[in-house]
């Protein structure tokens, strides 16, 4: 598989959309690589620290999140009117204005982390669903729960990038 250049149309339409699906993003081996790597997991309580990782679920439903490891808009200035009890933890199946994306294994969706966002209800009767998300952005963007980059991130980063993945103070696991 050979990384494809974003065409003008891409940007266009990335531009207009605020999201682009990429179509056989990710290779089979590093697919392969990160489920063993998901798969090495401990069964951990919510709350729980596994290294520099926290399992950090939304709610019962949504299943084992593990976050800072490889739900609405962050942008919008009004509360979506008929949104009801989505902020609670409600799915967005049946949320006016949400529009379905589907991938299939491999595929990578790219969006402005801006656009409302969340996941609906698994359609698939085997298996379970897997998704890294990986964000880098300006300052106002930063990890999510003040979550700190590992050292060997940051140690490659230019004093520039380093700034823009760390704006805030770090939210460090406890020590042993």
């Amino acid at each position: 598989m050979r990384p494809r250049q974003p065409t003008p149309l891409d940007d266009y339409l990335f531009d207009l959309r605020g999201y682009l699906v990429l179509e056989n993003a990710v290779e089979p081996e590093l697919l392969d690589a990160l489920n063993q790597a998901f798969d090495a997991f401990p069964p951990l309580k919510r709350g729980e620290w596994w290294g520099n990782a926290q399992r950090c679920d939304y709610t019962d439903d949504t299943g084992f999140e593990l976050h800072n490891c490889v739900e609405g808009s962050h942008k919008s200035n009004f509360p979506h009117p008929l949104a009801g009890d989505y902020a609670r933890g409600d799915r967005m199946d049946d949320l006016v204005g949400a529009i379905p994306v589907y991938l299939k294994k491999g595929d990578a969706l790219l969006f402005v982390d801006g656009l409302m966002h969340g996941g609906s209800s698994r359609t698939n009767p085997e298996g379970e669903r897997r998704v890294v998300i990986y964000r880098y952005g300006v300052s106002w963007g930063a990890t999510r729960y003040g979550y700190q980059y590992s050292q060997a991130l940051l140690d490659r980063l230019t004093p520039e990038r380093r700034k823009i993945l760390q704006p805030v103070p770090p939210n460090r696991p406890p020590s042993a």
